[in-house]
């Protein structure tokens, strides 16, 4: 499967954190075959490590925002082109940037990508000719837009990249096309975003008391989605070698279907001892998983980790139903942060840390009186500051 066959419908699987268009291999059989423990050694603390590692990411890894900022360049032109309006954590950080742009009194030009390459092809084209000085472009790998990237480059246009990989990070020989990319308290995307499954690993081993047998819901069609995967289980390998980690492997094309909740059908049939379960995007839940755990009658019986913190997903937890906890972040602070590091490259300056990190939710921790997940930092009030806009 290549990026452009990812059809609008199948992006809703970039919900969780749109994890950026690295192709790698496709599949529909469970990577690990049958379940096995998950192997390795117990590194010291084990499960202990694991509540520590939990109680820290309850406080959460978050930081503020650049306390201050070069002049605001007046008079740019910078170009949003989202992933998908139909995706909401694609939707969030572009409409956050389009919020930024205008803050800072930039004209602004909102484009819909549709999860599609030749679509952000064609829009970063249109920038280059309208004269764009900056492009924003969201969970799209350097490799798949490599030529307008380059176009860009030489134009002169300034390109930041939320959650994607540049070309170098695929092809350590190859040059970056990327003028900045919005980075987090963990690192590069790519650290952080390992980070994030190790932190569903930490809150499962703690809550089992590292007795886990987990339902692993994942998808390995693009890098991103394979390197949170993999801090997933090797975190599960290296806190608890006698937790079972059973693989769930799903296509981004099942989700919206009803191939997603028969797969979680089938793996709740496979599996009959499993007590927790885990997937990388609120969608899954929403859209197949939480249905299936629920009509299976094992839903007291079976922790269920989300991802992002979505209204509707929420709203679940608040209801005691289909999801218990997850890893909070909002997107729209990416779109800030992108405005941000636009204006310092148009100042000749590179772009600074987000502030962007991680933190568990769940009942008791974390989860707000109505709607979506709320950061423990007031972003637009700091960004604001540091612009000197009141």
């Amino acid at each position: 499967m290549t990026a452009r066959t990812i059809a609008p419908r199948v992006a809703v699987a970039l919900t969780v954190l749109t994890f950026g268009l690295a192709a790698v291999a496709c599949g529909d059989d469970d990577s690990a075959g049958d379940s096995a423990s998950a192997n390795g050694t117990a590194a010291e603390g084990g499960v202990g490590e694991a509540k520590s590692n939990a109680d820290k990411l309850y406080k959460g890894t978050y930081a503020e925002p650049p306390a201050e900022s070069p002049p605001v360049k007046r008079g740019q032109n910078v170009w949003v082109i989202s992933c998908g309006q139909a995706i909401a954590t694609c939707s969030a950080p572009a409409n956050g940037a389009v919020e930024a742009a205008k803050l800072l009194g930039w004209e602004n030009k909102l484009i819909d990508g549709k999860a599609d390459p030749t679509a952000t092809a064609n829009a970063i084209r249109q920038a280059i000719s309208a004269n764009a000085d900056g492009i924003f472009v969201m969970a799209m790998d350097c490799e798949f837009i490599r030529q307008p990237l380059a176009e860009a480059k030489k134009a002169g246009v300034a390109v930041i990249g939320v959650e994607s990989y540049d070309c170098n990070e695929s092809d350590p020989s190859a040059e970056p096309l990327f003028a900045g990319v919005v980075t987090y308290v963990e690192g590069p995307y790519s650290d952080w975003i390992y980070a994030y499954g190790a932190a569903q690993a930490d809150y499962i081993i703690a809550k089992t008391d590292g007795k886990a047998e987990v339902l692993n819901f994942f998808f390995d069609e693009v890098q991103a989605g394979k390197r949170f995967n993999d801090g997933f289980v090797e975190q599960m390998k290296k806190l608890c070698p006698e937790c079972k980690v059973d693989p769930v492997r799903f296509r981004l094309a099942d989700l919206g279907t009803p191939a997603m909740q028969q797969k979680a059908e089938q793996a709740l049939l496979k599996y009959p001892n499993a007590n927790a379960l885990q997937v990388p995007t609120d969608a899954a839940i929403t859209l197949g998983v939480g249905a299936a755990v629920q009509a299976s009658g094992r839903s007291a019986d079976i922790l269920k980790m989300g991802g992002e913190g979505q209204p509707p997903n929420m709203d679940l937890l608040r209801a005691g139903r289909q999801q218990d906890a997850g890893v909070g972040y909002p997107p729209a602070w990416e779109g800030y942060a992108a405005m941000d590091g636009l204006n310092r490259i148009f100042n000749g300056d590179k772009p600074v840390g987000s502030g962007i990190g991680l933190q568990l939710y769940d009942k008791d921790h974390n989860v707000p009186a109505s709607g979506g997940y709320e950061p423990p930092v007031d972003f637009q009030a700091a960004f604001r500051k540091a612009w000197g806009i009141e």
